[in-house]
């Protein structure tokens, strides 16, 4: 039923992924970063009921309920899902315009980072996600989630980090040098 890749659970643990872009002084410093974490829940409209306000499903009248359809071409005959109900064997005449008829819908919650001291770019973090800390509505996430951020660290013109050392040029007159 609508098993498609628009209202997928935002990636598995393997690709919920996000790219974090700080700036030099950030990832020298440290800081603390808010990235929107897309997650799928009830819709909050029709409390997964599928339909509008006021209106219900009935029997699908293609399938009689079955949520099978069938298909004559000449002698032959073969049975498919059906393509009204989607198999659900319910009928929806006037599904939710929010949701589109599906009864969840994705939702941006914000979530905070720790981008410690040091980072440097193409650093991965592992970051564990709790689903009581994202207030969804009746989310189908039950247990900690797993994040896992890259950071893109911007150039600086000033400073360079070689290795775990901060470097920058500096033009000295011979007085200033010998102070």
């Amino acid at each position: 039923m609508h098993n498609d890749y628009a209202e997928s659970y935002a990636g598995t643990e393997s690709s919920r992924e996000y790219i974090a872009q700080v700036t030099f002084e950030e990832a020298f410093l440290g800081s603390i970063l808010v990235v929107q974490v897309r997650c799928v829940g009830t819709c909050d409209k029709c409390l997964g009921s599928r339909s509008e306000l006021g209106y219900t499903g009935n029997i699908c009248p293609y399938c009689e309920g079955t949520g099978k359809e069938t298909i004559r071409t000449g002698h032959i005959m073969a049975r498919k899902t059906c393509s009204y109900c989607e198999g659900s064997r319910i009928f929806i005449k006037y599904k939710c315009m929010e949701c589109e008829g599906m009864g969840k819908r994705m939702f941006d919650r914000p979530f905070s980072l720790s981008i410690p001291p040091g980072t440097v770019h193409g650093q991965v973090f592992r970051m564990e996600l709790d689903p009581e800390q994202l207030d969804l509505p009746e989310s189908e996430w039950t247990t900690k989630q797993i994040l896992w951020v890259t950071v893109s660290v911007g150039e600086n013109e000033q400073f360079v980090v070689n290795e775990r050392d901060l470097e920058t040029n500096l033009e000295l007159s011979p007085a200033l040098a010998l102070l």
